[in-house]
């Protein structure tokens, strides 16, 4: 799921996968994840994981305590997240996902560890 994922291999050629057109998209904020498991097939199995991200930002209310509730009324005790995607995955592809992510956690855990320890130099 990275730049070092293996080429695939096709007939008697080899492809590399590559990322060059994620510079044409915006970098869009996501705070908020919900997964569930797709339909089951014939034969029982979650035909996949659907994956939604979304954004949420709190709602600005100014007021007294009174104003809040009042807000919150007129919601119906609820605010909406901001979906940005809908991604139905197999469990495969979880599984890159999942571990990719854990890397990447341990690769900013350990920059943060840098960066605190003062061995970034700018």
């Amino acid at each position: 799921m990275d730049s070092t994922e293996p080429p695939y291999d096709v007939a008697d050629a080899a492809l590399r996968v590559t990322w060059d057109s994620a510079g044409e998209l915006p970098v869009v904020v996501a705070n908020q994840f919900a997964v569930t498991l797709g339909l089951p097939s014939k034969r029982g199995n979650p035909d996949g994981i659907y994956l939604l991200v979304g954004h949420l930002a709190p709602p600005t209310v100014v007021g007294s305590a009174e104003d809040i509730r009042a807000f919150a009324t007129s919601a119906g005790g609820k605010i909406d997240v901001s979906v940005h995607g809908k991604y139905l995955i197999t469990r495969d592809r979880l599984q890159e996902l999942v571990d990719t992510l854990a890397s990447m956690a341990e690769k900013y855990d350990q920059a943060v560890a840098q960066a605190q320890a003062g061995e970034v130099r700018q």
